[in-house]
């Protein structure tokens, strides 16, 4: 009995172990994100206009800034939540952003975009919070792909599907990596091309990474038989 509680004890402790290597991991992520955005706007101070027709009709509309504000943590957070439930989703998840990285980091060196923001006047939270957004990245470079829109898509297809997760969570995750990807037009920080090429390039790149790692697990599995 006390060789099982002592067994039952080290599992535990292991099983805590990975997942702090797995946020370890994730917050790494997060940190090359950030890193190639600050190289490359620091290096290509201006960028290209890439507004079209669609964009003249997108409103601005202050209150988005609540889902944008989820960017800074929330994928980190459903990266973090499918390492404990589905180890193989988690790994596809975190090279598709790993190579999501890399693409965007080669479009903001190679090809810079740089976005015209509205003037408007601080009435509200809302505005108080798009002026701090503002603040903050006082110039608005690197729009092309979005990165917001990327890591909102990323949320989505972690919960799409994904059972493990209560219904509850698959919803407001679901609506959450929703409103991100909408907040980035909203509220003036891309424009709607930037948007779709961060919606549209997690969704190739997990299309590629999703069949290959099935075909390596099932090879693994029969060469384990």
């Amino acid at each position: 009995m006390k060789i099982d509680k002592i067994k039952e004890n080290s599992l535990i402790k292991l099983i805590l172990r990975l997942h702090l290597i797995e946020l370890g991991i994730t917050i790494f992520i997060y940190m090359i994100k950030g890193w190639v955005y600050v190289y490359s706007r620091n290096h290509h101070p201006t960028g290209a206009n890439l507004s079209i027709f669609i964009d003249d009709y997108i409103p601005f509309i202050p209150v988005f800034v609540a889902f944008y504000a989820l960017y800074y943590f929330l994928p980190q957070v459903t990266l973090w939540f499918v390492s404990f439930t589905n180890k193989k989703k988690y790994i596809d998840l975190v090279i598709t952003v790993l190579l999501g990285s890399l693409i965007c980091g080669i479009f903001f060196n190679l090809y810079q975009v740089q976005m015209v923001r509205p003037d408007f006047e601080v009435k509200g939270i809302f505005t108080w919070g798009v002026s701090i957004i503002y603040q903050v990245d006082p110039i608005p470079i690197n729009c092309f792909p979005s990165l917001h829109a990327y890591m909102g898509v990323i949320i989505i297809l972690a919960v799409l599907g994904n059972c493990d997760f209560p219904k509850w969570m698959r919803v407001l995750f679901f609506i959450c990596g929703f409103g991100i990807v909408l907040s980035t037009v909203f509220i003036k920080q891309h424009y709607f091309l930037d948007m779709v090429a961060g919606v549209v390039l997690p969704i190739l790149i997990y299309m590629i990474v999703y069949p290959i790692s099935n075909m390596i697990v099932r090879r693994y599995k029969k060469d384990e038989k």
